[in-house]
């Protein structure tokens, strides 16, 4: 008796999901072809991102040997400061002739 109802159960559950030929369960080869192809943009942006972040690494490096130079010539003209503030501190300092 088990076995019998055991088959009729399988026998509507398999006919239960049909109807006039045609699966209930609607075909998703749209939406399978529709996920790979955004996968497919997605992969294509990662690319894209990739290769901008490798860019912008490429430009900053450039503006951080820049900015070194930058440094460096701040640093050897505070030197060339000292000496041009110690020669307007003498024009500042020497004494005015009056009669001319």
């Amino acid at each position: 008796m088990q076995k019998i109802l055991f088959c009729v159960m399988c026998l509507i559950l398999f006919v239960g999901c049909q109807s006039a030929g045609r699966a209930v369960v609607p075909d998703i080869g749209d939406g399978v072809n529709q996920a790979r192809n955004d996968i497919a943009d997605l992969a294509a942006g990662q690319t894209n991102l990739a290769l901008a972040g490798e860019r912008i690494e490429d430009h900053s490096a450039g503006l951080a040997s820049g900015i070194d130079e930058l440094e460096q010539s701040i640093i050897s003209g505070t030197d060339e400061n000292a000496v041009l503030e110690e020669i307007i501190r003498a024009v500042r300092n020497r004494p005015i002739d009056a009669s001319q």
